[in-house]
C-alpha cells in the first residue's frame, strides 16, 4: 500500500517539520492576533456582523500568509524548500524506476463486465468480474508478469460455466477468446519483445452490489517486482441488467 511507502513517510515528516518550524518563528516573532470584539457589541445586526466576520478572516489569513512568506525567507524556511524539492524529485525518480519500462495496458471496454452470481454455493463468491486487457510491449526484452491483482484481490480460476438465473430461464455467460492469466505457484505470463497480446483475468468476491459501475485499480507485477498500474471501470454484465429490467416490470 503506498500508505507504508518509505517516501510517503518522510513526505509526511517533512510537511510536519514544516508546521513546527513555522509554528516556532511564529512563536519567535510573537504574532498574536487579538479579537477585537468592539465592533460586534449588541444591537449590531447580522449583515454587519457577517460583513466583520469575513473582514477579520481575510485580515488573518493574510496576516498567517505574510507571517509564511517571512518564514520561508529565513535561511531555516528555504532550507525546508530545498528538502521539500530534493524529496519530490526523488519520489519522481523512485516511482519512474519502480515502473515496467516499455509496457503499455490499455482496457477492452467490451470483454470487461462482472456480475451478481446467484449460482454459487451457499452464497459465497457472490460477485464475479471479468476484466480484459491489451498489452504493449515496446522494449527489446520479454517482460515476464507473475501477478496482477485488482484493488488487492488476486486472480482466481474461473468455473467451467458461468450462468445468469433469470424469473424463467437461465443464460450462459461466454468469456473472453484471450488467453488467461493465472497467478498460480511460480507460473509466469510472458510478453515478447514488440509483440502485443490480449489477455483476461478472472476475480471474484464475497461483497454484494447493486450498481451498475465498478472502479478500481488493476496492478500488474513482473518478476523484478517492478510494476504497471491503471484505472479500470467495470460496467455490469448487459444480459444481467436486461434481467433485472425483466424482473422489475413483472413485479
Amino acid at each position: 500500500m503506498w500508505l507504508t511507502e518509505p517516501l510517503f513517510i518522510l513526505f509526511i515528516l517533512l510537511i510536519l517539520a514544516i508546521l513546527l518550524g513555522f509554528l516556532h518563528f511564529l512563536y519567535i516573532k510573537k504574532v498574536v492576533i487579538v479579537n477585537d470584539d468592539d465592533g460586534l457589541r449588541k444591537g449590531t445586526s447580522l449583515h454587519q456582523f457577517t460583513y466583520a466576520f469575513a473582514l477579520r478572516r481575510t485580515e488573518m489569513l493574510q496576516q498567517a500568509l505574510k507571517q509564511l512568506l517571512q518564514f520561508l525567507s529565513t535561511p531555516t524556511g528555504q532550507w525546508v524548500l530545498l528538502a521539500l524539492a530534493s524529496l519530490i524529485a526523488l519520489a519522481v525518480v523512485y516511482h519512474k524506476k519502480r515502473q515496467i519500462p516499455g509496457l503499455t495496458v490499455a482496457v477492452i471496454p467490451e470483454d470487461t463486465w462482472f456480475i451478481n452470481r446467484d449460482d454459487s454455493d451457499k452464497g459465497r463468491h457472490r460477485l464475479a468480474i471479468v476484466v480484459s486487457l491489451h498489452l504493449m510491449n515496446k522494449s527489446g526484452t520479454p517482460l515476464r508478469f507473475r501477478t496482477c491483482k485488482l484493488s488487492g484481490y488476486s486472480p482466481k480460476p474461473p468455473p467451467e460455466k458461468l450462468f445468469l438465473q433469470g424469473h424463467d430461464k437461465s443464460i450462459e455467460l461466454a468469456y473472453p477468446n484471450y488467453v488467461l492469466f493465472s497467478d498460480a505457484h511460480n507460473s509466469e505470463y510472458v510478453l515478447n519483445p514488440y509483440t502485443e497480446q490480449r489477455m483476461w483475468v478472472f476475480y471474484h468476491s464475497g461483497i454484494v452490489t447493486m450498481t451498475n459501475m465498478l472502479r478500481a485499480p488493476i496492478v500488474l507485477k513482473d518478476v523484478n517486482r517492478k510494476r504497471k498500474s491503471v484505472h479500470v471501470a467495470v460496467p455490469r454484465n448487459m444480459e444481467q441488467i436486461q434481467l433485472y429490467r425483466e424482473a422489475a416490470m413483472k413485479w
